[in-house]
């Protein structure tokens, strides 16, 4: 079997904290990422490595250098057609209005826009489990954090849950919920894959996705089954 052909992504930080688009990016097999600071020679790694993609996820010291390094690789004709992102707070804002990015992502970040965006200059497979909608109850529990929401989609491996309550991407939370005909409830943990709130989109309905795991075998199992019937109701309609 052919090895798999990576695509260049560099990601370029404020220096401080590892910003929450690196996590999501390098579970993508697909990517080979380079993080760099705000601070270094861009032009020169742009005309050397010619990435597929830069992504600016800087902190607000990092503007300056950020505004110095878009402008410099527009200006040259090796490096002006490299696509260019900016992945930020509120406090972005200013400076996406200052620089022609050709994409821009406000945090906190919804895992599948995130990719969306990215997949329109890297090549990307999609998700390994395809979702279905249904509304189950769930409740669910991270730290302090605990509450009840009904899904919006569901899939072998996560769902999206519709809730107000405010999770960050990378959280741990547990789950409970039971599926249609079953006599016992599935209890299981999961990790927050996005987070959408209300005043992102005030027209989006908020919640966040989750990542099923540690599920028991019989539920895995359960679980497995329900959502096939999912998807032969989908094909039949």
């Amino acid at each position: 079997m052919a090895s798999q052909v990576q695509s260049s992504v560099v990601v370029v930080t404020g220096g401080g904290s590892e910003p929450p688009v690196i996590e999501i990016l390098r579970k993508r097999t697909e990517i080979q990422l380079q993080i760099v600071d705000a601070s270094c020679d861009l032009l020169a790694l742009g005309q050397q490595d010619q990435p597929s993609l830069i992504v600016f996820a800087p902190d607000t010291s990092a503007h300056r250098d950020v505004i110095g390094a878009s402008t410099a690789l527009r200006s040259l004709p090796v490096t002006a057609d490299i696509p260019l992102m900016l992945v930020g707070g509120p406090d972005c804002r200013k400076l996406a209005r200052e620089i022609d990015f050709d994409a821009v992502v406000y945090e906190p970040l919804v895992h599948d826009d995130l990719l969306a965006k990215v997949r329109r200059y890297v090549p990307l497979r999609y998700r390994r489990h395809p979702r279905y909608p249904i509304n189950l109850r769930f409740t669910f529990q991270g730290g302090e954090v605990r509450g009840q929401a009904f899904s919006r989609v569901l899939s072998c491996g996560g769902a999206f849950l519709k809730t107000d309550r405010v999770l960050e991407v990378g959280d741990t939370i547990h789950l409970c919920f039971r599926l249609p005909g079953a006599a016992s409830e599935t209890r299981c943990n999961g990790v927050i894959r996005s987070s959408l709130q209300w005043f992102q989109d005030p027209s989006a309905t908020p919640g966040f996705g989750v990542e099923f795991r540690d599920l028991a075998r019989d539920d895995r199992e359960r679980l497995n089954r329900f959502v096939e019937s999912l998807e032969r109701r989908a094909v039949n309609r």
